[in-house]
């Protein structure tokens, strides 16, 4: 009888343990976990947590650095001539309570592929709109002020979905065709 109660005590400890395996979630360096469903779910960006496999939903969050290259819809110069322009860009997920809940609901469980085409679009947008008007020569030249302007016009649109630039790089800016 006590042989059968130990047995009974163990295989109860046992599954306790099983379960509180299920329910512990680590947090991996670089990422955070999205813990819930909902508009407010719990962000846990360090050390452990606890999740209910039924009533809670876990995705992770990648809050590494994304390196993008970025090409822009032809602009067209005040000529009309088709100006192209080509940027590296480093993009992360910002910084604060706000941000990371605005990336949870952007990208908590999506790939590596389809946070950076969400970002590609943003920024080749913002890219776009910082070159459309100028001359060829203001593209070349004015590296620093075209970074200034693009970097100033997608820092809304990059917060927005909970993320800042880095930095920005042009690395090609011609006017003509391909």
């Amino acid at each position: 009888m006590e042989l059968i109660f130990a047995l009974l005590l163990l295989a109860a400890v046992a599954g306790a343990a099983g379960t509180l395996g299920l329910l512990h979630r680590q947090v991996p360096p670089g990422d955070a976990l999205v813990i819930g469903r909902g508009a407010t779910p719990r962000i846990v960006t360090r050390g452990a947590a606890f999740a209910l496999p039924l009533l809670q939903r876990v995705r992770h969050l990648e809050l590494g650095l994304v390196t993008l290259d970025v090409e822009a819809q032809p602009a067209a110069t005040p000529e009309g001539e088709p100006l192209h322009v080509r940027a590296a860009a480093v993009v992360r997920v910002g910084e604060g309570p706000e941000r990371l809940r605005a990336a949870a609901t952007h990208f908590a469980g999506k790939t590596a592929d389809q946070r950076e085409a969400v970002l590609h679009s943003v920024l080749a947008r913002a890219l776009h709109e910082a070159v459309d008007g100028l001359t060829e020569e203001a593209v070349i030249t004015g590296g620093p002020d075209l970074v200034a302007r693009a970097t100033l016009l997608v820092a809304p649109d990059l917060a927005a979905i909970g993320c800042d630039m880095v930095t920005l790089t042009i690395t090609e800016g011609r006017a003509g065709g391909v």
